[in-house]
């Protein structure tokens, strides 16, 4: 099987080259069940954007250590270090080129360019030109290196790529099949496998019946939860109480069956949260003054994956799923619950905590603090939005205060105007 992966299937692993599904890809290629082709177009682009998206995520990860973790950064307790970006850049290209140089990845030439047809593609609007770019140029080239290629060897081509354009070049044509996802690719190469056939249908059935059910709920619900968005809040309770199962593909390793799983998580979660909109924070004293703290009843619906070493045997000549362990290799066991999982809430009470004696204005109702330099004609407090003139009164240049426009009397209130006489 030969396979043709797009520059957008490097990036959508996020240059994992040596976890996740490119650790399978990378073990099927050493078994000798796919061959990959690339170009130096390929990798040029590739390599572009790695400089690119590490740059900005170790820029930003250096921000934060300067910025917000300077208490903690120079503990014990913590190894925190700032990140080399040229060190980082250069480590993840190497393991990029550590993938290209496995036995069974193959560099293809770009040449020969037809380039007749490249200009008859472009001026039909034929895929990938449907939108006339410059830049689909490239994408033209790699498609016709790949189909010289698959001419020269004669074998079928199986091009992965998630733009819909690309995968279109090939369509209609029986040499090539087109995939959207790396998964995909994986799970037809499992598929030729005659002997992990029926494993994998057997996974799939212990899947679909919920088999697996209780060691995933157990597995997430020992988890920490991140909410979002608020700046000062707890968990008060946090339950599971649905979970959606779908068999994405299952790796044979080393006589194992690890059983790649996506899951949907319905989560119930009670959250206090300090409302920032109605609680008041002083500058000059650098604390709150007003509190309201919200608690809500809210579910949100979290998309996230699980891998299960499965142990299948074979009874009455059948397998059967005999036990399945969670391979648990993340570095943070956290739920993130924000507003795009948020799918319904209930406000089920509201806390209000105040300072004694606090200052408001008598005009807009806005909280003062303790003291104010503004009053209006009877001594009541004012804010400074409202010291104005408006409909509710002048500001009288002698005494300072507010006076309604009635008690106004030359520009004066009528106090400091008697006084001038």
């Amino acid at each position: 099987m030969i396979a043709y992966l797009d520059t957008n299937v490097y990036i959508s692993a996020e240059y994992k080259f040596s976890s996740g599904k490119f650790a399978t890809l990378s073990s099927l290629i050493t078994d000798g069940d796919i061959k990959v082709i690339y170009s130096s177009a390929t990798q040029g682009e590739v390599e572009q954007h790695i400089i690119a998206d590490i740059s900005a995520a170790v820029t930003k990860y250096n921000r934060l250590l300067r910025k917000e973790l300077s208490p903690i950064i120079d503990t014990a307790d913590f190894e925190l270090n700032k990140i080399d970006e040229d060190a980082a850049i250069a480590a993840v290209k190497c393991s990029f080129v550590d993938f290209l140089s496995l036995n069974g990845v193959t560099k293809i030439e770009l040449n020969p360019l037809d380039a007749e047809w490249l200009m008859q593609a472009y001026f039909s609007s034929e895929a990938p030109f449907e939108t006339k770019k410059p830049y689909e140029f490239k994408d033209a080239i790699m498609i016709n290196a790949v189909k010289q290629y698959q001419k020269k060897v004669i074998e079928q081509i199986i091009v992965v790529s998630d733009d819909a354009g690309f995968r279109k070049a090939f369509e209609g044509n029986n040499r090539f099949i087109t995939v959207k996802y790396l998964g995909d690719l994986i799970e037809m190469c499992n598929q030729q496998k005659a002997e992990y056939a029926n494993i994998e249908a057997c996974i799939i059935g212990a899947v679909n019946n919920d088999d697996f059910y209780d060691q995933i709920h157990g597995h997430f619900s020992n988890f920490d939860v991140d909410r979002a968005y608020y700046e000062e809040w707890k968990c008060n309770e946090m339950q599971i109480d649905l979970i959606e199962a779908e068999l994405a593909y299952v790796e044979f390793v080393d006589d194992r069956y690890l059983a790649h799983i996506d899951v949907v998580l319905w989560v119930l979660a009670e959250i206090t949260h300090r409302d920032e909109d109605t609680s008041f924070f002083d500058k000059e004293e650098q604390r709150y003054l007003i509190e309201n703290y919200v608690t809500w009843r809210e579910i949100h619906r979290i998309k996230t994956s699980v891998v299960i070493d499965c142990t299948v045997d074979k009874e009455d000549d059948k397998y059967v799923v005999l036990d399945g362990i969670i391979v648990d290799d993340r570095k943070f066991h956290t739920l993130d619950l924000d507003e795009s999982t948020m799918q319904s809430w209930d406000e089920l009470e509201t806390e209000r905590y105040e300072e004694p004696n606090l200052v408001y204005c008598s005009e807009c109702g806005k909280i003062i603090g303790y003291t104010t330099v503004y009053k209006d004609y009877n001594d009541n407090p004012l804010c400074g939005d409202c010291m104005i003139a408006n409909e509710k009164g002048n500001i009288c240049p002698a005494c300072g205060r507010k006076v309604p426009h009635e008690f106004m009397n030359s520009g004066f209130c009528i106090d400091c105007f008697k006084k001038q006489d």
